[in-house]
């Protein structure tokens, strides 16, 4: 288990050398990450490909996913539950929008195969940041885990913009 991530400053370029593993017990693979301020990011965790991945064995079968907060300048991961989450959790693409303050998931959750898309109210601090379950979407065009990201499109968050991983 774990993650590499590179952490740098993006402006100076830097040598895989200094890619460094970050390891976590609830840290599988991570396929999407988003800045929540300054130093601070919030990342998934969840296996899509591979031997116990959702892809090759459906989500129920799949390694349970989170949702975690890297601080950059320590390396600090920190898990962060999701109240009111009932269903299995395999998040693939991420977006925080600090104008709603809500978290928007692509969790490929749904038997057999589907996808949806949990909104998630982010609340507190930096350093006791709360997660908790506002809505699920589902819709029947997203298909056999063909959504791959979310971002929110206007300001009041009513609209989304959802992007196609690829066709099954």
């Amino acid at each position: 288990r774990g993650a590499s991530f590179l952490i740098r400053d993006p402006i100076t370029p830097t040598p895989t050398e200094h890619c460094r593993r970050l390891d976590h017990e609830k840290l599988s693979a991570s396929e999407d990450l988003a800045l929540l301020q300054e130093g601070k990011v919030l990342l998934t965790s969840g296996a899509m490909l591979g031997p116990r991945g959702v892809f090759p064995l459906g989500s129920g079968q799949a390694i349970d996913g989170a949702i975690f907060l890297l601080d950059v300048a320590t390396e600090k991961l920190t898990h962060l539950p999701v109240e009111g989450l009932d269903v299995k959790f395999v998040p693939h693409g991420l977006f925080y929008s600090n104008t709603t303050k809500r978290l928007y998931v692509v969790n490929h959750a749904g038997e057999p195969g589907g996808s949806r898309i949990e909104i998630i109210d982010v609340s507190g601090d930096v350093d006791n940041l709360k997660l908790k379950l506002r809505q699920s979407l589902t819709s029947e065009k997203w298909g056999h885990y063909q959504i791959n990201d979310v971002v929110e499109a206007s300001e009041d968050g009513s609209d989304l913009y959802v992007t196609n991983f690829q066709a099954f």
